[in-house]
């Protein structure tokens, strides 16, 4: 059971793993945003050591009570979800249990092996809470308590946006925007290993989740084996979501995005395009000779525009960034 965070706040993604006795493996990255490289840290070195939640353990990490770090929420084979308080900062993390009424998920159960993720679902800024369970359908708590002090309620029927999904067996849900239009979309790992993915259609505040299959499901084809947890964040450093999937013999399956950011909710299909011209070039002559090669580096801060002789163009928000690109001509081009 991954979760990418930064857990020692350094700004790179460190990797938290729960495992089927119930404690928690901790991973610091000890490479950069766009080179990781993972570490076991044990002992003091681990802040998540002594930590035992039984039987399956299936950790997320969220600013629960509003104080600016990361606490701590796992799910367990009985159903229930223990929460540990981060008492400590940002990068120096302390897990305190909290148990009783100082534990916002305190009377919450989904019967056997709760797999919780905490995002806003509905819009108003604050962690609502979905749980997935052994039997595949996913439970939604709403929170309607505050930021820092959150109080679930359980909705059924048409409240709960996740009502009818079902996977069949033991569904361990993800939230992340992954057509790239604002507003969360929704992984949910399976027993038989695949992933299945469910579009928000709906609004960042009324969600709305259609099952996308085929070519429409951007994870078609992935089967780590059995069991599939999956975790989405950015680990190469480029700016998109980049896939890690749990898989039930305790490794981890990588799936790199080589997706081209999207835009408007619409993957961007590259297209060949000819008739470019460069300015300053005197008319009837040639830019290029057979076998040059061409190297051209943009250093810019405003709105990039690229025409061709037809008059379309391809636009490249403004950013600060370097672009390189090399290219080769061959006879005939």
């Amino acid at each position: 059971m991954p979760i990418l965070a930064d857990i020692d706040g350094d700004g790179d993604l460190d990797l938290v793993v729960g495992e089927n006795y119930g404690t928690l493996k901790y991973y610091q990255n000890t490479g950069t945003t766009s080179n990781p490289a993972y570490e076991a840290k044990t002992g003091d070195s681990n802040p998540f050591n002594g930590i035992d939640v039984g039987n399956f353990s299936a950790p997320t990490l969220a600013d629960i009570d509003g104080d600016g770090d990361l606490d701590l929420v796992v799910g367990e084979n009985y159903g229930t979800l223990k929460y540990y308080q981060n008492t400590g900062t940002t990068s120096n993390p302390a897990y305190e249990v909290k148990t009783g009424d100082s534990n916002p998920f305190n009377g919450i159960d989904v019967g056997n092996s709760a797999s919780p993720t905490l995002a806003d679902i509905d819009g108003d800024g604050d962690l609502d809470l979905v749980v997935g369970e052994n039997n595949g359908t996913l439970k939604y708590y709403q929170n309607t308590g505050t930021t820092s002090n959150p109080a679930y309620e359980v909705k059924t029927g048409d409240s709960n946006p996740f009502n009818g999904i079902d996977v069949g067996v033991f569904s361990t849900p993800n939230l992340a925007d992954i057509d790239g239009d604002g507003d969360l979309d929704l992984v949910v790992g399976e027993s038989n290993g695949t992933l299945k993915y469910y579009q928000n259609t709906g609004t960042t505040s009324n969600p709305a989740y259609e099952v996308k299959t085929g070519g429409s499901n951007p994870f078609n084809g992935i089967d780590v084996g059995g069991f599939s947890k999956p975790t989405l964040a950015d680990i190469d450093g480029d700016g998109d979501l980049d896939l890690v999937v749990g898989k039930d013999d305790g490794t981890l399956k990588y799936y790199y995005n080589q997706q081209p950011s999207s835009v408007d909710g619409q993957a961007p299909t590259p297209t060949a395009t000819n008739s470019w011209t460069l300015s300053d070039i005197p008319a009837g002559q040639s830019a290029f000779k057979t076998g040059d090669v061409i190297s051209l580096t943009l250093t810019m801060s405003e709105t990039l525009k690229l025409n061709n002789t037809t008059g379309s163009k391809v636009v490249i928000a403004g950013k600060d960034f370097v672009l390189g690109k090399t290219a080769s001509t061959t006879a005939g081009e």
